[in-house]
């Protein structure tokens, strides 16, 4: 989920556990610097130092390094698919498709995002998702309130402006991938690495 080139922006990456038929997750942050020292969040610099946060140079965020990420990730893994909001990230993804990179587009709306959200709580609650105990992303979890429409489906939203959410935006893009994109063949499934990212 790339979000506003002025605030925060976040990839998330699912790994599957075929023996344990579980997930592994793992969210990279990044923020502005600019951003950062203007914030009034005072938990963005202590994350920062903590390298939970990636701070790149200037006032804007930097796709150049979100892109170069990415590559080195695909590079590095067995990648299922790619999933970006094209609201967000036409330019962006165009760029990685001439890397041969598979992206995906993924719109963020209920349609899209109630089935992987509804199995992100599943998962969650059955213990079959791993993480690395991101504070960031355990913050950004407990920002989002869970809207509910008159057909069940749900959808991530947020109370307040500064709130963020984008590394679970991220991950519900991330999972919408693994239950929508099946493997291309066994040897892909059997491996022990990345099946999809999701960039908010």
């Amino acid at each position: 989920d790339l979000a506003s080139r002025l605030d925060c922006a976040s990839v998330a990456y699912l790994f599957e556990i075929v023996e344990e038929k579980e997930s592994a997750l793992f969210v990279d942050h990044y923020l502005p610097e600019d951003t950062l020292e203007e914030s009034e969040n005072d938990s963005y610099s202590g994350w920062a130092k903590d390298n939970h946060i990636i701070v790149t140079d200037g006032n804007t965020i930097d796709f150049d390094k979100i892109e170069e990420d990415i590559k080195e990730g695909c590079a590095n893994f067995n990648v299922r698919v790619v999933g970006y909001d094209p609201h967000q990230a036409t330019q962006f993804s165009t760029h990685l498709v001439a890397e041969g990179i598979p992206m995906v587009e993924i719109t963020q709306s209920v349609k899209n995002f109630s089935e992987p959200m509804k199995f992100l709580e599943e998962i969650a609650t059955n213990g079959n998702i791993q993480h690395d105990g991101c504070p960031v992303l355990e913050w950004m979890i407990s920002n989002v309130v869970c809207h509910v429409n008159a057909k069940d489906e749900i959808y991530p939203n947020k109370e307040f402006r500064e709130n963020k959410i984008d590394g679970v935006v991220a991950t519900i893009m991330a999972l919408f991938g693994f239950l929508k994109y099946e493997p291309e063949e066994e040897s892909v499934y059997e491996s022990s690495g990345i099946k999809v990212l999701g960039d908010d």
